[in-house]
């Protein structure tokens, strides 16, 4: 099979040579901090940091602010019995999922609306260990719960400041989603400024196992890699009306050729300063 960043690449860079594409139309997106770490120079090391994610917010280009919304980790620690803001396991400088609820909370407080949704992607982590160990139903309980309770604080966040809010909880483990859309809740969450939303990631290649069919809950859109799209996947995505959200660390010119003909909802990168100047160019 072959990946739709490597079929469309030769007419994209015929139709935008000369630069990264700078004769193309910029699509129309949601730029979002990936692993709420998106300062320059990119430390990996800093993500889901409540230092990386101030200064993340903190951020502007041209006046204005490069990001339209960040992505942050919920980890289950199973040695600690915690839910956690952690990309791993393995990370020393931790913070509880509260507080860095609270600090995105003032954040949405503090700052003028702009009129479009801010953008919030949860992702619930699938190991509850180092060793790769998954959920236990009393975990995955108290895990999402816990995905729950940021989603509260921050919705009463967004209608303090009469703020449009779209939350993505998001999740390579088709058990945490299933328990999500189990919930008697669950159609009835969110309120007049927030939309929840379950999101699916899979099928990229040394990161994530699970394929499009292993989640069987009705899913409102997917996160993926732009280089690791099949174009069965995205016939598959179309089919069922599920949104496109597409995540890199990292842009350079192809994964931006895929962005430009993709057109997700949001890129979640940690690149967002060089999406922003792209898009604005």
């Amino acid at each position: 099979m072959q990946r739709l960043a490597e079929s469309w690449g030769w007419a994209l860079l015929l139709s935008c040579a000369g630069s990264t594409l700078g004769g193309c139309d910029r699509p129309e997106l949601g730029v979002v901090c990936h692993n709420a770490n998106c300062t320059s120079p990119h430390d990996p090391a800093n993500d889901d940091t409540i230092a990386a994610l101030s200064a993340s917010l903190a951020l502007e280009h041209d006046g204005r602010p490069v990001i339209d919304g960040v992505e942050m980790d919920l980890l289950w620690s199973a040695r600690t019995n915690a839910c956690l803001f952690a990309h791993d396991h393995a990370q020393r400088d931790v913070a509880s999922a509260a507080k860095a609820a609270e600090v995105l909370s003032a954040h949405l407080v503090g700052s003028p609306a702009s009129g479009d949704p801010f953008y919030l992607k949860l992702e619930l982590k699938a190991a509850v260990d180092e060793h790769g160990t998954s959920h236990t139903p009393d975990a995955i309980g108290q895990h999402v719960a816990c995905a729950l309770d940021v989603f509260r604080t921050i919705c009463d966040a967004a209608e303090a400041s009469d703020r449009q809010l779209a939350v993505y909880f998001d999740s390579e483990s088709p058990e945490l989603l299933r328990a999500l859309a189990s919930l008697p809740t669950w159609p009835e969450l969110g309120r007049t400024q927030a939309h929840a939303k379950l999101s699916a990631a899979f099928l990229t290649p040394g990161v994530t196992g699970p394929k499009l069919a292993d989640f069987q809950v009705p899913l409102d859109a997917v996160s993926l890699h732009p280089d690791w799209i099949l174009n069965a996947e995205r016939n598959a995505l179309d089919a069922r009306g599920i949104e496109l959200t597409l995540w890199s660390r990292s842009l350079g010119a192809r994964q931006l050729r895929a962005i430009a003909d993709l057109e997700p909802r949001f890129v979640s990168t940690s690149d967002a300063l060089r999406l922003r100047r792209w898009l604005d160019d």
